[in-house]
């Protein structure tokens, strides 16, 4: 009877130990699912570098606006410690138009990394629609194709010249780079919140925050 007792207590601590055992597993499995759905925060300055390993998936990005499109106002760039890294924000169909008073608040936009590739066959196609438009006279700015526009100011102004430099310049990229191609990042926004500084104390209030959804990569070229 003694040894039926001792092996019955031995038998309850077992099925104990087990199933602590396996909570502690469960508990495991579900903090890491936690950790791996969280949104990666990418710097504007290590976006260049970093987004090859994001393309189609959600980060954060957050940093000062230095520039809106006029244009729609349906893109805007985004800057960190150094201005001359800018990060290309895309706002969906969706979504309200960014206001270019906006330009020098900070903002923190989520978004999706997206991918827009330059090969001979883009800059084939870029420089024959070129020649069109200079063989008929129109050579009116089209926001529709903004492929490559990293927020440099003038854009609006590039003459047909200009234009056919700037493919120029981009084959001799490709050339150098030993690919065929060339790789520019941007982020389409999802949801993003404006900063703006208010008063002598430099206070940050929340301004705006929208919502909207991914899109495609849009096609067009740098004018």
């Amino acid at each position: 009877m003694k040894m039926l007792r001792k092996f019955m207590v031995l038998a309850a601590a077992a099925l104990v130990l087990a199933a602590c055992g396996g909570n502690q597993s469960t508990n495991k499995s579900e903090a890491d699912a936690t950790d791996s759905t969280a949104v990666v925060n990418i710097l504007p300055d290590q976006f260049d570098s970093l987004a090859v390993n994001y393309v189609g998936k959600e980060v954060q990005v957050e940093g000062t606006i230095v520039h809106v499109c006029a244009h729609g106002g349906k893109r805007m760039f985004v800057f960190g410690e150094d201005s001359d890294k800018r990060v290309k924000i895309t706002a969906g169909d969706d979504m309200a138009a960014f206001n270019t008073e906006w330009e020098g608040s900070d903002v923190a936009v989520i978004g999706v990394v997206e991918e827009f590739r330059v090969d001979e066959e883009y800059l084939a196609k870029w420089q024959a629609e070129i020649e069109e438009k200079i063989a008929a006279g129109d050579m009116e700015h089209n926001d529709e194709a903004e492929g490559l526009h990293t927020g440099e100011d003038g854009h609006q102004e590039q003459t047909p010249e200009d234009e056919l430099a700037s493919i120029d310049e981009l084959r001799a990229e490709i050339a150098e780079s030993g690919t065929d191609h060339l790789s520019y990042y941007s982020l389409a926004c999802k949801s993003f919140e404006v900063k703006e500084m208010t008063g002598d104390d430099d206070e940050a209030e929340a301004i705006d925050e929208h919502e909207g959804h991914d899109h495609d990569a849009e096609d067009g070229h740098n004018h």
